[in-house]
């Protein structure tokens, strides 16, 4: 039997009655681990419906439903009694704890005033601490000031004392004693500065103020006095260094005052020899005033080194004050210069930037120690005082390098222009010389401007460079490849377009590495404005028409042998025969050109390149010959079957001609020619495809869909005519094309097959890959359908099918 369950809209009142804890799962799960349940009623996923019907299955036991009553009454009560257990003991908790919490309410109140009188008791010591140390930090304080006082009074002391000694050393004129005495009273004068309202302290202020005024007009006096007026030195080397003892005390400012005028003094001889408009001031003498400063630091080196304080760096000041001196004449003389010699130019400037060198690493070495790496050296002298201090006058006259050198590379392409060919085909070279001559060229000029100046003349340059590329590769080298496409190649033309391919190649390279270069060493404000893309991209065109060339090339030569095609006489052809005599020339054409052109060229890149290309404008010329024959029997069809499959294996053996064994073709190039070869075979098999006009001409054209990739009305319409139809027997096949295609592509529209006569084969290329992306939907539409008619009725295998 088995228990009726009411409905929830019957039980709704019920169980609204009741409070239901519903557990997760998992808790529900744990809770039957910990608690170890093994009664049915205490698990999560009881079904009291289920549980009766186990108990009563069947009439006969509901006989025992007064002892289950009985059972679960027992239970019933057993479960209330726990419930009642299990209240009481935790009404008893709870009174339990409202005691303890009163008892713990209590000893907080306690705690809290015996804190209280903690504190009060803190406070209070704190007040008899302080009373018993009253007199205690006032003696603190007394002792304090005593000691500040006492301070001070030895600081005057000693002031006072040294003021008097600083009189009579400057009285003395003992130099070096009066700079450590200055030093000292400058040190404790510091300290007074806050008594300054005191009358002594303010007096002695006064007195030491005037001492170092009358020492600096006294120094200044006597070291002047130590020099003649050719700056030879009257006095000792050790006189006029205590001097400098004393003006280091003093001060920077009058330190740097002493040192301009030796400056001066030693340079004057320089400015009334090689100022003005005298024989000697004239740029080609500017060597002569390089020579001038290298005998006076000889001069300074012998005499004057023991004179100045190392880190005074007087030598150093005074080479800065002569490059700037010989910059400002330099720039006179340059602008007075109507007609300025370059090479003179160039010349002088190379002397400058030497000498500016030479500085800097004279400089540089004496603030570097013995563990520096020789490329710190370097990058110190780079980053001198004297880099460029005298060279910058000269940039602004650069442009007439940069004007020199582009001159130099017109007298160059002239040259390019009128070499002979027979040097340039010769076959121990892969290049042209003129490519290398104007890469070593620029390589030489780059180094050498960038040594001149890294600024605009740079910059100049490589707009320069930028010209010359353009022209090399517009005039010198498309120059150089045929002006006519159906022009048939002689082996020699082959082995120049592939000599030109490899010059360009290297070219492409070679300016690549060239800007990088420029890159590298031009100003950081011109970095972003220096660029050579377009120059690549020149050179990457003129590689795509030396490939264009020789695609066109071959083509022209393979195109009477493709044409002789249409002119044989199938019908008396031996279909027996192996190999008919077009296939035979074709494979010998492409043999011996294609060899000379992968032994022309050098790069691999390039020559796989050439095979990807020239396999497709075969296929097209294949393609448009087949459509030339008037018409293709079945035998002819199966025969021209043949003829392809030759025809790919000559083309897959293109990437080793010449070569004495075949290789294996790269994956990419096989798929290639093998789509090729599958749109000629797919037109043959069309044609081979038997067709009455009682046949349903539906299922011809879904064939010719389906096989044909250049699926069009007109191609549609030739292959109707290469399979001999007339007139009255082809209109029901093209009635019955026009319902199945209501909008076939016009003569003049881009989608129909683009090899008719007269097109031109790089234009149908786009054409025909136009179309094949038009008609694939159609295709794979009608693809299913076919194959499955296909599968069901197979073609004997003689009908091409």
């Amino acid at each position: 039997m088995t228990v009726e369950v009411k409905t929830p809209e019957e039980t709704i009142e019920h169980s609204n009655e009741l409070d239901v804890i519903h557990l997760p799962p998992k808790v529900e799960e744990a809770l039957v681990n910990i608690l170890n349940i093994t009664d049915p009623l205490d698990t999560p996923g009881f079904e009291p419906v289920e549980c009766i019907n186990q108990i009563f299955p069947n009439e006969h036991s509901l006989r025992s439903i007064d002892s289950v009553l009985d059972k679960l009454g027992f239970r019933i009560r057993k479960i209330d009694h726990q419930l009642k257990v299990l209240v009481r003991s935790q009404t008893d908790a709870d009174e339990e704890t409202a005691r303890e919490l009163e008892v713990t309410k209590k000893t907080m109140e306690e705690l809290f005033v015996k804190i209280t009188l903690i504190k009060q008791k803190a406070k209070d010591s704190e007040n008899i601490v302080q009373d018993i140390t009253k007199d205690i930090k006032s003696l603190d304080y007394a002792k304090r000031n005593l000691t500040a006082t006492i301070t001070a009074l030895r600081r005057l002391q000693m002031l006072v004392t040294a003021v008097d000694q600083l009189k009579i050393f400057a009285e003395e004129r003992q130099y070096k004693e009066a700079g450590q005495i200055l030093q000292a009273v400058l040190q404790l004068q510091s300290h007074f500065k806050s008594y300054q309202n005191v009358k002594q302290v303010h007096s002695i202020t006064e007195s030491v103020d005037s001492i170092q005024q009358n020492l600096k007009e006294q120094v200044s006096e006597d070291f002047q006095a130590g020099f003649n007026s050719q700056g030879v030195l009257k006095r000792t080397p050790q006189d006029l260094n205590d001097m400098c003892s004393l003006i280091e005390v003093i001060g920077e400012g009058f330190r740097t005052k002493m040192i301009d005028w030796f400056c001066d003094l030693h340079l004057r001889e320089y400015r009334k020899l090689f100022t003005g408009d005298d024989e000697v001031a004239a740029l080609d003498n500017t060597s002569r005033r390089f020579a001038w400063l290298r005998r006076l630091l000889k001069v300074y080196d012998e005499e004057y080194t023991s004179v100045f304080p190392l880190k005074w760096k007087v030598n150093e000041i005074l080479c800065e004050t002569f490059c700037m001196i010989t910059r400002s004449d330099l720039n006179d003389v340059l602008a007075k210069s109507s007609d300025l010699d370059v090479t003179l130019l160039i010349k002088v400037l190379h002397l400058t930037v030497a000498f500016e060198n030479q500085l800097a690493r004279r400089f540089s070495s004496s603030n570097v120690t013995e563990v520096n790496s020789r490329a710190s050296n370097a990058s110190k002298e780079a980053n001198s005082k004297f880099t460029k201090i005298v060279s910058i006058c000269f940039e602004p006259y650069l442009s007439r390098y940069v004007e020199a050198q582009e001159k130099s590379l017109n007298e160059m392409f002239n040259n390019f222009r009128s070499k002979e060919l027979e040097a340039d085909t010769d076959p121990s070279i892969s290049v042209f010389s003129s490519s290398t001559d104007l890469l070593y060229f620029y390589r030489e000029t780059l180094a050498q401007c960038s040594k001149l100046s890294n600024r605009k003349p740079l910059f100049d340059l490589s707009k320069v460079f930028a010209k010359w590329l353009d022209i090399y590769g517009k005039e010198i080298l498309l120059d150089k490849l045929p002006k006519d496409d159906k022009k048939i190649l002689t082996k020699e033309e082959l082995k120049l377009i592939g000599l030109v391919l490899n010059t360009t190649d290297y070219c492409l390279t070679s300016v690549a590495q060239l800007e990088e270069k420029l890159t590298e060493q031009i100003d950081e404000n011109f970095k972003q404005h220096v660029s050579l893309e377009k120059q690549r991209e020149a050179f990457l065109g003129v590689i795509n028409s030396c490939v264009r060339v020789l695609v066109q090339g071959i083509d022209t030569l393979c195109e009477s042998k493709l044409n002789a095609m249409t002119k044989v006489t199938w019908g008396t052809v031996d279909t027996a025969k192996n190999q008919l005599e077009y296939v035979t020339g074709l494979g010998t054409i492409l043999e011996e050109n294609v060899a000379i052109i992968r032994q022309s060229i050098t790069n691999e890149k390039y020559f796989r390149t050439f095979c990807d290309k020239f396999v497709g404008t075969f296929i097209n010329r294949y393609m448009t010959n087949i459509f030339k024959c008037k018409r293709i029997t079945e035998s002819v069809a199966e025969r021209m079957l043949s003829d392809i499959q030759v025809v790919k294996a000559i083309l897959l053996r293109l990437p080793f001609s010449g070569m004495p064994e075949s290789g294996t073709p790269p994956s990419t190039y096989v798929k290639f020619v093998n789509k090729g070869a599958s749109r000629l075979e797919g037109l043959l098999k069309v044609i081979l495809a038997p067709m009455t006009p009682q046949e349903n001409p539906d299922a011809f054209i879904e064939k010719y869909i389906l096989l044909c990739p250049d699926a069009t009305f007109i191609n549609y319409q030739k292959v109707l005519e290469l399979k001999g139809l007339k007139r009255p027997e082809m209109q029901p096949f093209l009635d019955a094309y026009h319902k199945k295609i209501p909008n076939p592509p016009s003569e003049n529209s881009p989608h129909m097959y683009p090899l008719t006569l007269g097109l031109n084969l790089s234009d149908a290329t786009h054409a025909t890959t136009q179309y094949v992306s038009t008609t694939s939907s159609l295709a794979s539409a009608k693809f299913r359908k076919l194959m499955a008619g296909m599968a069901m009725k197979k073609e004997p295998s003689n009908n091409g099918i």
